[in-house]
This record gives structure tokens, C-alpha cells and sequence, in this order.
């Protein structure tokens, strides 16, 4: 039976990262160790997806009072394709619930070499119910489109998730491409 944990134990964090440093590109990661901290003072929380004692993915989220940002999902990739993510979203929705839950992707391009890729993961996000918002944005150089499964959410209310946790100045790696 598929679990959200709480990640605690070393074991459970350098599965984790080990995770983490395999599945995201480098221009998409923030430091680990800053969101470990970042999850000390309770502004981000790392939680793993598990089958009993087997870790299968990661989900590392920004909570706010009525909702939360997906900043990691990550399946791991010998046990990708089997429903798992779609088995881990649905806990994360009920983990949050009464939040609206959004998520960042890669804005699919013709021109990326991953557009295959990030094609797949925008059908996926929609196949679990989330939807387009009309935002989107180049985050520290990637652009990115916002999905949100619950109500839609405007450029403003979506920098707060990242300006709260890393302060005002963090706005200036984060660019409005698209409204509406």
C-alpha cells in the first residue's frame, strides 16, 4: 500500500537526494541543503512516497495557509509507469486537504530536447485533474507553465510561495511570460 511519510531518518533523506540529483536538471534545482533547511523551520516539508519500507518517490512542497506549490515530484525511475504517481498525487491531495495544490512544468517546445518528455508530464498532470491557469513564467531561466488542481491562482498570489520563503529578491529570477 502506497504511503506519504514524513522524511526523518538519513536513510530516508539521502534516498531523497539521491532521487532528486538523478530526476531534475541542474538550472531546476535549489540547493538540498537549503531546503533541508527550509524544512527545519517548517516553511517546506519533504515527504516520500512508500510502498512498507520501499521508497519509491519524493514529493518536496511549499505549504501557504490555503495552498500548497508541488515544487519536486519524483517517481523513481524503475517504478515509473505502474500508476504510482497518479496513486501519490491523490494522497498528496488529501495530505493538503481543503488546498489548492499547484504545480509548476516545463512549458512543452517544439525546439526542447525533452519535448517528448514534457508533452508526457503535461497529459499526466492533466489526466490527475489539474488545469492550466493561463501563467506562465520563465523561473530562473526555464519556462514554465502553473497548474493548479482546485481553484486558479494569478502571477501575484504564485510569487508569494517563493518570495515568504527566500525573501523579495528572489522575485528577480522569476518573469511573467503569459497571463490569460
Amino acid at each position: 500500500m502506497i504511503t506519504l511519510e514524513i522524511a526523518r531518518t538519513n536513510k530516508d533523506i539521502h534516498s531523497m537526494k539521491k532521487l532528486y540529483l538523478e530526476s531534475f536538471p541542474r538550472e531546476e534545482r535549489k540547493p538540498f541543503w537549503l531546503m533541508r533547511k527550509k524544512v527545519k523551520t517548517k516553511e517546506m516539508e519533504m515527504l516520500q512516497v512508500k510502498d512498507g519500507d520501499e521508497f519509491l518517490g519524493l514529493m518536496i512542497a511549499i505549504p501557504r495557509s490555503d495552498a500548497v506549490l508541488l515544487d519536486y515530484f519524483a517517481v523513481a525511475p524503475e517504478k515509473r509507469g505502474g500508476g504510482i504517481g497518479e496513486r501519490a498525487l491523490k494522497l498528496f491531495g488529501e495530505y493538503y486537504e481543503g488546498k489548492t495544490l499547484v504545480i509548476e512544468i516545463e512549458t512543452p517546445k517544439e525546439d526542447a530536447p525533452n519535448n517528448d518528455e514534457r508533452k508526457r508530464r503535461e497529459r499526466f498532470y492533466h489526466r490527475c485533474g489539474f488545469s492550466e491557469v493561463g501563467v506562465d513564467i520563465l523561473l530562473f531561466g526555464v519556462e514554465m507553465k502553473l497548474l493548479t488542481l482546485g481553484r486558479p491562482m494569478d502571477y501575484d498570489e504564485y510569487i508569494l510561495f517563493y518570495s515568504e520563503l527566500f525573501g523579495k529578491g528572489i522575485i528577480n529570477n522569476i518573469k511573467m511570460l503569459k497571463t490569460g
